[in-house]
């Protein structure tokens, strides 16, 4: 039997921030297809932080995909003069590693790893505890 693998995004228009978690085996050129999909259909991502939680995804994002989003985004924010804040969520070495690698290929945007989605959240808004956050799923 299958496992099943999702996309989830969510935007929090309050404080600017997109949350994507990523669940189960998905295939790594779907997952790459996906979010170019996925941000496509906000219009503008790039006005928001962005907060990427991987703990749950048990797949691995290669190399090429990597590189394949990452030339989406410099297509799309060529004429975008600043970046935004991004927060990497993951357990799995192999992953962060990957990730902070990924840096360089993303030069306007401010980039860190976290363990807990709580961390990446207090970095984000830049306040502690008492942010309250509300979703708000994309429409399918």
């Amino acid at each position: 039997m299958s496992q099943k693998y999702r996309l989830s995004v969510y935007l929090d228009d309050i404080h600017s921030i997109l949350i994507a978690r990523v669940f189960g085996p998905m295939p790594s050129a779907e997952l790459c297809d996906r979010f170019i999909e996925a941000y496509a259909e906000i219009g503008e991502p790039w006005r928001y932080d962005r907060l990427i939680d991987f703990r749950r995804y048990t797949g691995h994002l290669e190399d090429e995909d990597r590189e394949r989003f990452a030339q989406t985004w410099a297509e799309w924010t060529r004429n975008v003069p600043e970046g935004r804040r991004v927060a990497f969520v993951t357990h799995d070495a192999v992953e962060e590693d990957s990730i902070q690698r990924d840096y360089a290929s993303f030069p306007k945007d401010t980039m860190r790893n976290f363990y807990t989605a709580d961390e990446a959240l207090d970095w984000l808004t830049g306040r502690s505890g008492e942010v309250e956050f509300v979703p708000l799923a994309l429409r399918a």
